[in-house]
């Protein structure tokens, strides 16, 4: 784990590397504080979604069974919902649900397109195996629970903005820092139209992108990652809800 660093140290970082210490004028303290809250933001969205959990934070709960009501119709699937849920949710990243207390199944995530897609399925015995999003705080899981599975939320969490000195930002990885520091003065350059300085710094970034990734892939000792056959988990989670596995908790 790399460690600790203020929001002051990032601001010095910042100005130093995009020569602009002497210009607290055109880029006042809370303006470039401001652009490094979007590239912390920035880099947790984009680390998180390159399969890394060290970001991320769960909610456990338990679903409400039967189906959803749509101003006075009934849809096929139910729902969880996630607007109490703190800290606030910024990008789902996994939803898994637990069947007769024992197996943790992740459900597929489908689009809002596919949402009447398995209809069937849903009136014959109403075990989850996929969800999606809507309204921003809902999320509609399908088929409709037939009893109140419990359930782990995965995502990545809203970070509070940093603006006092002793703020701190969790890096993570090493060279997570320096990838903020020179996404921040991408977007400082971009601002004054100088694009020679954005070319150089977009080729830093990149670059400690590169070394960020070797090293989140390094952190885990275990052994290398490895593809799932999300296509055989599919067709195992149909078999269990035709063999009637989780119609009782």
């Amino acid at each position: 784990m790399s460690r600790l660093i203020s929001i002051a140290d990032m601001e010095k970082k910042v100005r130093w590397q995009s020569d602009n210490e002497r210009a607290e004028l055109r880029n006042t303290s809370a303006d470039v504080r401001r652009t490094i809250n979007q590239s912390i933001q920035a880099f947790r969205d984009v680390f998180s979604d390159n399969g890394d959990s060290y970001f991320l934070s769960s909610k456990a709960g338990r679903m409400t069974p039967g189906r959803a009501n749509v101003d006075g119709t009934f849809v096929p699937w139910g729902t969880i919902d996630i607007s109490a849920v703190e800290p606030a949710v910024v990008r789902i990243m996994g939803l898994d649900v637990v069947l007769n207390g024992q197996f943790n199944v992740e459900l597929d995530h489908i689009s809002f397109a596919q949402r009447n897609y398995n209809q069937d399925l849903a009136i014959a015995d109403g075990i989850p195996q996929s969800f999606f999003s809507y309204d921003q705080n809902t999320l509609a899981i399908v088929p409709a629970p037939q009893f109140g599975y419990e359930y782990i939320l995965w995502y990545l969490p809203l970070l509070p903005e940093l603006m006092a000195d002793d703020d701190e930002f969790d890096p993570g990885i090493p060279g997570a820092d320096e990838w903020v520091v020179f996404d921040t003065c991408v977007k400082l350059h971009t601002r004054d139209n100088n694009l020679k300085w954005v070319a150089a710094f977009k080729m830093l970034r990149d670059d400690t992108w590169m070394r960020v990734l070797k090293h989140a892939s390094s952190r885990q000792r275990v052994g290398p990652t490895y593809r799932l056959d999300t296509r055989g988990r599919r067709i195992s989670k149909r078999l269990m809800a035709f063999w009637g596995y989780g119609r009782t908790t």
